[in-house]
């Protein structure tokens, strides 16, 4: 018996030559059994997502003469909004601007106090935070009974919008303008794709006999690198006009960037790989058996951190995944 597997096509795809899963007794004698060659994996994905407000971000809302500017919340990505604090009313006890939301310790509103005293508005909103960079993998894939899964990179987390600018206080003849919205964050980079392997023999919780045999991988496919994360809206939006005597709201902050993606696992090049029962090899098969290419390692993606590159691939004849 001959069985020779193609190489892999597809990005990141594996050549297994043999595969054998919950079996209780298999045996394979003066049989010839080679892995094609794994397939590179393809690098993370650095697609922009598009913001709902092209730069500079939504300015903000104009106080009149009866009412404090205010200014509605910017949706950015899933789960992330940014917007101006209101301006301050021209009647008590609401002359005070608010503070910009997300509340990232500045953009405070101007009160009516020191609006009066010195024409001062809103405080400007603070820049976002970055989106987290991916985390170093430290598994080369899992075994399961459907077949063999490379390790792909993480994905970099979503950068948090600028903080909205604060709203000017209000006075008795007219609103404190609303703060400007602040920019949205940028989106996280993805994690790289796992380098596709190569392996002759693979047995998954059975019993496998192998006598007077070959078994030979092939090379191994390099991972993908991981995307850098997207840049986060550069302005924030511009402070509300006042109206009257009021004063105008603070900008808002520019949005954060988001993190990098990590690199995959390199493939890995193994004769024989197993979890559970170790096959039985004689030693004429033992022999016989020789490696192909190591599996590259999946680089980081560029822009992050160091320390976020993939792991490399391994090149052995018997590959055990057993704790």
């Amino acid at each position: 018996m001959n069985s020779v597997s193609d190489n892999a096509t597809v990005p990141g795809g594996s050549s297994i030559a043999v595969f054998v899963s919950n079996t209780l007794a298999a045996v394979f004698d003066h049989v010839a059994l080679q892995a094609g060659k794994g397939m590179q994996g393809a690098d993370g994905d650095a697609t922009m997502v598009p913001f709902p407000y092209q730069d500079p971000p939504q300015t903000g809302a104009k106080g009149t003469t009866d009412h404090g500017g205010v200014l509605p919340p910017v949706q950015c990505q899933p789960g992330f909004t940014t917007t101006g604090g209101n301006g301050g009313e021209p009647t008590a006890p609401n002359m005070d601007g608010q503070k910009g939301l997300p509340d990232l310790g500045k953009g405070v509103g101007g009160t009516a106090a020191v609006c009066a005293a010195s024409n001062t508005g809103g405080g400007n909103g603070a820049v976002g935070p970055n989106g987290t960079d991916a985390q170093r993998i430290i598994v080369r894939g899992a075994l399961m009974s459907t077949g063999w899964t490379g390790q792909s990179g993480e994905n970099g987390l979503t950068g948090s919008p600028g903080q909205g600018g604060g709203g000017g206080g209000g006075a008795s003849n007219g609103g404190g303008g609303s703060g400007g919205a602040g920019g949205c964050g940028g989106a996280g980079g993805t994690g790289g794709q796992a380098g596709g392997s190569s392996i002759a023999l693979v047995s998954f919780q059975s019993g496998v006999n192998v006598t007077n045999s070959r078994l030979l991988a092939t090379d191994a496919g390099p991972a993908g690198k991981g995307a850098t994360g997207q840049t986060g809206q550069s302005k924030g939006g511009t402070g509300g006009d006042r109206a009257g005597s009021g004063c105008t709201g603070g900008n808002g902050g520019v949005g954060g960037n988001g993190g990098a993606g990590g690199g995959g696992a390199g493939g890995i090049s193994v004769d024989v790989l197993s979890l559970g029962i170790a096959p039985q090899l004689d030693s004429a098969t033992s022999d016989r058996l020789g490696a192909g290419t190591l599996g590259n390692l999946g680089t980081a993606g560029a822009g992050g951190v160091a320390g976020n590159g993939g792991i490399g691939g391994v090149s052995q004849k018997e590959f055990s995944l057993n704790p």
